[in-house]
């Protein structure tokens, strides 16, 4: 059963990155569009740079938190499979 709760755990971590992704392609979109079209000042263009990099580094930072999580629930996937593969070989000796 801790098994499957493993796999529940990265597939959660898995969609928070997604979810992550998809909020780092909103925030960018639309301050380049906007730069395209032109009209916008230097500061402005220094200010929203400076911002979106903000955002960024927070988001890249709990990405990078999430991603060491899913590696040591990875890590503890395998030790419990091969617990479990220890545990079957066992019993069948003991048959």
């Amino acid at each position: 059963m801790r098994v499957g709760r493993c796999s529940r755990a990265v597939e959660v971590i898995v969609r928070k990155l997604v979810l992550q992704l998809d909020v780092m392609q909103k925030q960018w979109v639309p301050p380049l569009v906007f730069v395209i079209q032109g009209g916008v000042g230097m500061n402005l263009l220094a200010s929203e740079l400076s911002d979106a990099a903000a955002k960024e580094r927070a988001m890249f930072n709990e990405c990078r938190e999430l991603l060491s999580s899913t590696a040591a629930i990875q890590v503890q996937e395998s030790s419990l499979r091969t617990h479990l593969i220890q545990l079957r070989q066992d019993f069948y000796k003991m048959k």
